[in-house]
């Protein structure tokens, strides 16, 4: 089959019209309707139903695609492969991260990484399937950044930090009031609960049988920065990561500890068989010294007094 109407057709899906697929694949929209019409042809099935001026996958259209996603995903990776050995230079980074870390952690590591050296570069990549595990394996790349446990034969991990989850509401959040976040207190309000695949969920569900209470989630989501921006905006009380949690504090994120405690690791992951680069070690570097900043702070943020009262509220400073 042609790879282009296949492309083509992977861009209309993740596009949702054919006006952003054309902007996706630098085609014009009559270009990536022909394209589509020849996929048609080949396939011997109609692949999308025409609904007034709205296109959608048919139900075949939509298992033939499940079918050659994986295809195209490991075109993907061949393609950064050729890239990759067509660059040569020891500068350059091909980084895998989850979502939640790159704003939290990696763009710091990598301004800084910059600083020190003007020809660093770095390619980042954020696709993420539910399977931690495979998405590394399967992909070329020099380091990747992730909460642990991950573990694969052809892979090396290290722990970059340890931490432990927080709890994050809104300022308006009358839960806010408390320097300690428990079960019961969660329950006192909205909570926003994270997917049961996850590795976060995990970790506080363990926390919740260990109180033997577990508040009812009015929101679920896939990943614990949306959490976080939910909390932020009054929506609930979230359990997060405390790097995601932090990259919201310029929203007005609280940000207190959660009891029992829930121990967090975040990891550096490396193919076993190619040892860092020197540009990746300068990245490594640097990523350790941003999270033992940044996990400083939080633990400022969170630090409750002696007697385990609450917090006083900070009086804003008078204008001059």
């Amino acid at each position: 089959m042609n790879f282009m109407a296949l492309e083509a057709l992977r861009a209309f899906v993740e596009g949702g019209s054919i006006a952003e697929a054309s902007l996706r694949i630098h085609r014009s929209p009559s270009q990536v309707s022909r394209l589509l019409a020849m996929l048609e042809d080949e396939a011997g099935f109609p692949l999308l139903l025409k609904e007034g001026r709205r296109l959608s996958l048919t139900e075949q259209g939509q298992g033939f695609y499940q079918r050659i996603d994986e295809m195209l995903r490991a075109g993907d990776a061949v393609r950064e492969y050729a890239r990759g050995a067509r660059r040569k230079n020891r500068t350059h980074v091909n980084v895998l991260v989850a979502q939640h870390l790159i704003e939290g952690l990696l763009v710091d590591a990598v301004a800084r990484a910059v600083q020190e050296d003007n020809a660093f570069g770095v390619t980042i990549n954020a696709r993420m399937p539910p399977n931690v595990d495979a998405w590394i394996s399967q992909q070329q790349f020099d380091l990747a950044l992730a909460q642990l446990p991950v573990e694969h034969p052809l892979l090396t991990t290290e722990i970059l930090a340890e931490s432990r989850a927080v709890a994050v509401l809104s300022g308006a959040d009358a839960r806010a009031a408390q320097a300690v976040i428990t079960p019961r207190i969660l329950g006192q309000g909205r909570f926003i609960g994270l997917p049961q695949r996850g590795a976060l969920h995990h970790r506080y569900a363990r926390a919740f049988a260990q109180a033997g209470y577990e508040p009812d989630a009015q929101f679920d989501v896939s990943f614990g920065f949306i959490a976080c921006q939910l909390a932020v905006r009054g929506c609930g009380a979230a359990l997060s990561d405390p790097l995601s949690a932090l990259s919201q504090i310029h929203l007005g994120a609280q940000i207190r500890r959660f009891e029992p405690e829930t121990p967090l690791q975040y990891g550096l992951i490396y193919p076993k068989a190619r040892p860092p680069s020197p540009a990746a070690q300068l990245l490594i570097r640097h990523l350790r010294a941003v999270a033992a900043e940044k996990l400083r702070h939080v633990e400022t943020l969170v630090a409750t007094p002696a007697d385990g009262a609450p917090r006083p509220r900070r009086r804003k400073p008078r204008a001059a």
